[in-house]
């Protein structure tokens, strides 16, 4: 026995069972033969004191086991304080059954326990085992463990697979082995064969089962693989696949390497068949829509827009790269509109999900990234571009994302060769060329001049799939609008960003019909809230100058201006003289018809308009802004005046800057109006109370200001860059400059020409004044990264003021995000957070580049989200959008 305990080499002796089958069943007898008396010593009443040896005998009244006798009440493992009596597998199984433990410990019931039961009698642990059963209770059974059978020879096992099978597949078949004798000169080898082959030793002849043991045991990922293509495909030998795996070479080729690992991943994880066929197509996006590129092709096949006879090709390759529903949109377009380009259809498919990670793993692994960047600087970069939602910063990652998917590193190097602007612009300016396209000459500098617009995308595309020089014209694109004149009035009331210019192309080309009104309401008000109203979604407020254009070109046969050069003229209060004033007085019957009503009467509003209807308003405004007393002799005055274009241009002036809601300072400055000096202070506050407030005149608010207020000047400085939800903060300036501010507007001055009459600061304390307003805002660390910023900013006047710039919230939102993924606590205690002064780094980025700053926070929030969702990596992601130094 191997158990050192004194008391169970004794009790082995004593519970051992010498007595023979009595014939009743197929069970087998245990073998263990006890010493002559010890037994007596051991046995115990239900009292639990030793006591005299029972008449009765084993089994009877007062005997082993308790009354009843063995497995009878009290007998079963010392319930009552007695020893179990086990004869045979019978017995032994009866004790799990009676235990209620039988199901647990074997599945297949009784007869699975007999059977392991009788495996075991040959293994030299089997009397520990049946001592054990013996004398443990019911709750402590699973202590006891069932010895298992001893393995066989692996010579033995070897001799009885040919005995079964001449030529067996294993374990000759793995690699490295040629022969059964082979496997079982491996000592691990050996025991997988001893073990999957000991039914074969029995003679139970089972060579599937023998491999599929075999592959089990070493057939690693590739047994897993081929288990799960046999599964779904009854063609698939699971042996044979798995051999060939098994001897496959891996690829040198990095990515060749890597889309094998990926595709064997996809297999093991693939939750059902389906899934399984979608591991072996080709990794793209899928083709989403109802229609087949069968229907496709045979509408083309009437249409001929694409290659007839390679439309297939064609559409096989243009379509992933194209949003869903894009097969819809070229079936039914060549069904119906044969005569014009598809330029809807080539609406380009978002940015793939992994696309940045996935793109700089590859052309990190392929030599292809700079030799400066890493791939940790590549993902940083890609992903602050996605985040940022700017299309010229990710439009250049799109084709790059097309060709990270590709199957080997010469394959993503050719494919990245060909993914640039230059190059697809290239090919398009060259078909053009080819075919005599007008303004083929200048399409080079065009293409590259705005490359990320749906336009021309658009035109590009349908360039590159267009068959023959009928349908390449046909795919020149329309001009783009006059995106500056929209631009440019947003940017000043800060209602866009450098997007704008590429989202106004989008516009206009996604409907080219709401251009103009929205050109005509921006243009038509200097009132920032009213500029607001108008990209909201309500442009009536250029209704009037969109009826006057209507009236005058529009409608006219030789029109001496475009419908956008009416507007702007209309819009910005360039129309003067008596055209003004007969703009003025036939206001209201134009709004009344609107720029959709009949010609004649647009027309008629402008013939019959009382050339003298203006005015009762001109005289309104004059007295609004202070500049005309009575009323009454300003109207007759107006209403008398005849051919007298000074005072027509002055009204003029005066009514265009009243409609765009232009400060009385403007209306003043049209009638000739001497201005009173209204000092710096109180017209950097007016204006700001102006900007935010389109109910203050900031030129009558100039006149009601007190220049001697204590504090003006740095109140001014806070109200010349506070957004508009933070101007109150200014209203209680302190009333000494902060520290640091000399120090910062010292560098300023030492650039020559930013500070002095002439200069972005009158002087050094305008310059200091501004320092300390800003710091009401963004702290008192401000004047410190000032001077920080304005010497990065090396003299540029531009980006010197954008170092004053307060964020409008943006840092909040990426400190909302940094708390969110805990990075603003430390990991160990004692050592500082992650991202220790988030705000502060934010905030000076903000002022050297606000841009990076909102693409930072925009991939922070992203990666925030993905942490909400559930996703446990993402807040790791953080620290690629350049957070915390890292």
């Amino acid at each position: 026995m191997r158990n050192n305990s004194i008391f169970f080499v004794a009790l082995a002796a004593v519970v051992g069972l010498g007595a023979c089958d009595d014939g009743g069943g197929t069970d087998q007898q245990v073998t263990l033969q006890p010493e002559a008396g010890i037994r007596d010593a051991f046995v115990e009443t239900d009292g639990g004191r030793p006591d005299a040896r029972p008449d009765t005998g084993a089994g009877g009244e007062g005997g082993m086991g308790g009354v009843g006798g063995m497995g009878g009440e009290g007998g079963q493992g010392g319930a009552g304080g007695g020893i179990r009596m086990l004869a045979t597998c019978d017995d032994i199984c009866a004790v799990y059954a009676d235990c209620g433990v039988e199901a647990a410990t074997f599945p297949g019931g009784a007869a699975e326990c007999r059977a392991r039961c009788a495996e075991a009698q040959a293994s030299d642990r089997f009397n520990d085992y049946l001592t054990c059963m013996q004398i443990t209770r019911c709750e402590d059974l699973a202590r006891c463990a069932i010895p298992e059978r001893p393995l066989p020879a692996c010579a033995d096992v070897c001799t009885a697979l040919a005995a079964c099978d001449p030529a067996p597949r294993l374990p000759a078949g793995l690699p490295g082995i040629a022969a059964c004798a082979d496997a079982c000169a491996d000592g691990s080898l050996a025991r997988v064969v001893s073990s999957c082959g000991a039914d074969a030793v029995d003679g139970q002849c089972d060579a599937a089962g023998f491999d599929a043991c075999v592959l089990q045991a070493r057939g690693g990922a590739c047994a897993l693989e081929c288990t799960t293509r046999a599964g779904c495909d009854p063609a698939v030998d699971a042996t044979t696949c798995t051999l060939e795996c098994l001897a496959a070479v891996a690829p040198e080729d990095p990515i060749a390497a890597r889309r094998v690992d990926q595709a064997r991943a996809c297999v093991r994880n693939a939750a059902d068949c389906d899934e399984l066929a979608a591991c072996d197509a080709r990794r793209q996006r899928p083709i989403v829509g109802e229609h087949t590129i069968e229907e496709l092709c045979a509408a083309n096949a009437v249409c001929g827009f694409l290659s007839v006879e390679g439309c297939a090709d064609v559409a096989a390759e243009l379509l992933p790269r194209l949003a869903d529903g894009a097969i819809d949109c070229f079936t039914e377009h060549f069904t119906d509109q044969c005569g014009e380009a598809p330029y809807a259809c080539f609406d380009p498919a978002p940015a793939p999900e992994g696309g940045c990670e996935e793109h700089c793993l590859v052309s990190d692994l392929c030599g292809l990234l700079p030799d400066d960047q890493s791939e940790f600087d590549c993902l940083e970069i890609c992903q602050g571009a996605l985040a940022s939602g700017d299309p010229t910063a990710i439009d250049p990652y799109l084709p790059f994302f097309e060709c990270a998917f590709l199957g080997t590193c010469d394959d993503i190097s050719s494919c990245q060769l060909d993914a640039d602007f230059q190059a697809s612009c290239q090919a398009m300016c060259t078909a053009q060329i080819e075919c005599g396209s007008p303004g083929a000459a200048e399409c080079f500098d065009e293409c590259l001049a705005r490359p990320a617009t749906r336009r021309m995308k658009a035109e590009r595309a349908c360039i590159a799939v267009a068959d023959g020089c009928e349908n390449v014209n046909l795919c020149l694109a329309p001009s783009p609008p006059d995106c500056a004149a929209l631009c440019e009035p947003l940017d000043d009331c800060r209602l866009t960003d450098r997007r704008c210019p590429i989202s106004c192309d989008d516009a206009d080309f996604a409907d080219p019909a709401g251009f103009l009104p929205l050109l005509s309401c921006v243009n038509s008000t200097a009132r920032c809230g009213d500029r607001g109203v108008c990209v909201g979604g309500d442009t009536g407020g250029g209704d009037l100058c969109l009826a006057w254009c209507q009236a005058r070109v529009g409608c006219a046969q030789n029109p001496a201006q475009t419908m956008t050069e009416c507007v702007l003229e209309c819009g910005r209060g360039e129309v003067g003289g008596q055209r003004g004033l007969v703009l003025a007085s036939a206001a209201e019957c134009l709004l009344a018809i609107g720029a959709g009503g009949a010609c004649p009467d647009l027309r008629a509003c402008i013939d019959d308009a009382d050339f003298h209807g203006f005015c009762p308003a001109y005289c309104a405004d004059l007295a609004r802004c202070r500049l005309e007393d009575d009323v009454v002799a300003c109207e007759a005055a107006c209403r008398g005046a005849e051919d007298d274009a000074g005072f027509f241009a002055e009204a003029a002036c005066a009514l265009n800057a009243e409609r765009r809601g232009e400060s009385c300072e403007a209306i003043a400055t049209c009638v000739g109006a001497e201005l009173p000096p209204i000092p710096r202070g109180c017209r950097q506050v007016c204006e700001a109370e102006a900007r935010c407030d389109d109910g203050v005149d900031a030129f009558l608010c100039g006149l009601d200001c007190d220049p001697a207020r204590e504090g003006l000047d740095i109140e001014a400085g806070c109200a010349h860059f506070a957004p508009c939800d933070q101007l109150g903060r200014c209203a209680d300036p302190p009333l000494e400059v902060p520290r640091g501010c000399a120090a910062a507007c010292g560098v300023i001055a030492g650039c020559g020409g930013l500070v002095g009459p002439d200069g972005t600061f009158e002087d050094f304390d305008h310059c200091t004044a501004e320092c300390a307003g800003a710091s009401i805002l963004l702290g008192a660390g401000f004047p410190a990264r000032l001077q920080a910023c304005a010497e990065d900013a090396a003299c540029d006047a531009d980006e010197v003021i954008a170092c004053f710039m307060v964020p409008e919230d943006v840092c909040e939102a990426g400190q909302e995000a940094v708390t969110a993924c805990g990075l603003d606590q430390s990991p160990i205690p004692g050592f500082p957070p992650l991202v220790a002064d988030y705000l502060g780094d934010c905030q000076r980025l903000q002022m050297q580049d606000p841009a990076a700053a909102l693409a930072q926070v925009q991939c922070l929030e992203a990666a925030a989200q993905r942490a909400a969702g559930g996703d446990p990596l993402a807040c790791f992601d953080a620290f690629a959008c350049g957070v915390g130094g890292f």
